[in-house]
């Protein structure tokens, strides 16, 4: 797989998901393996667009799920209304993988950076924007308001 089609497509979904008519105010981006065409475990970019529920503090429930090492706490204040699930192969951003993904992990983050930079008005709705890896509960805040 080439790097810029990969990067491309990261935009596309990205932009996608920030531009539904339902505009989310919490974007999850987070890392899962799955095999890929040719049997290999390969991690995946999976992105989801939601909005917080009534009366339900975002913030508060994603310490409860770090905390108690349960996702559900978080997910069970978020109406989810968009998803991307294993359609990004990011295996040419981690090609040791499972190893030294800490500095793929930075180089992904920092895409997804430079692009909410570059396109800072079609993301200006957006409250929450994690980046992590699945059942891992080390949440990397990307936007924060």
């Amino acid at each position: 797989m080439d790097i810029i089609i990969i990067k491309k497509e990261i935009e596309r979904v990205m932009l996608e998901v920030a531009n539904q008519n339902e505009k989310p105010d919490v974007i999850m981006v987070y890392i899962d393996t799955s095999y890929d065409d040719e049997s290999n475990i390969v991690p995946f970019l999976n992105v989801f667009g939601n909005k917080t529920l009534d009366n339900e503090d975002f913030d508060e429930a994603i310490k409860t799920a770090s905390k108690q090492q349960d996702e559900g706490f978080m997910w069970d204040v978020l109406d989810e209304f968009y998803s991307s699930t294993f359609d990004i192969n990011l295996s040419v951003f981690y090609p040791q993988w499972p190893n030294n993904f800490e500095d793929s992990d930075k180089k992904v983050v920092t895409f997804i950076k430079n692009l909410l930079s570059k396109e800072m008005q079609r993301f200006e709705h957006i409250r929450k924007l994690y980046f992590f890896h699945v059942d891992s509960f080390k949440f990397t805040k990307i936007i924060d308001k």
